[in-house]
C-alpha cells in the first residue's frame, strides 16, 4: 500500500466477519478502541448485572439498536456519564 493511502478515509480496510451468525464488516481498529474508549463501557451508570429498568436508559437504547441491527456503537459524548474506576 502506498504511504498515506486510505480506505475510504479509514487507515485499514474493513474485514468481513461472522458475528452472531451474520456476516458483517468490521473495522478492527475501531472495535479495539470501542472496548477501551466508549463512554458506556467506562460509566458507573452501566451495569450488565442489574435489571434493564435500573440501568442507564441511553445505554439501553443503544444496546437495543445494536441487537436489532447487528452493529456496534461507540459513545463519545453523554450527559449522564459518571467515571468508574476499574
Amino acid at each position: 500500500m502506498a504511504e498515506g493511502k486510505k480506505y475510504g478515509g479509514m487507515e485499514a480496510p474493513a474485514v468481513l466477519k461472522n458475528h452472531y451468525g451474520s456476516y458483517v464488516f468490521v473495522n478492527k481498529k475501531m472495535d479495539e478502541l470501542r472496548r477501551t474508549e466508549c463512554l458506556c463501557y467506562n460509566c458507573a451508570n452501566l451495569n450488565f448485572h442489574r435489571p434493564d429498568n435500573e440501568n442507564c436508559p441511553i445505554a439501553g437504547a443503544f444496546y437495543k439498536i445494536c441487537q436489532i441491527t447487528n452493529v456496534a456503537l461507540a459513545v463519545t459524548r453523554c450527559p449522564k456519564f459518571i467515571f468508574e474506576e476499574k
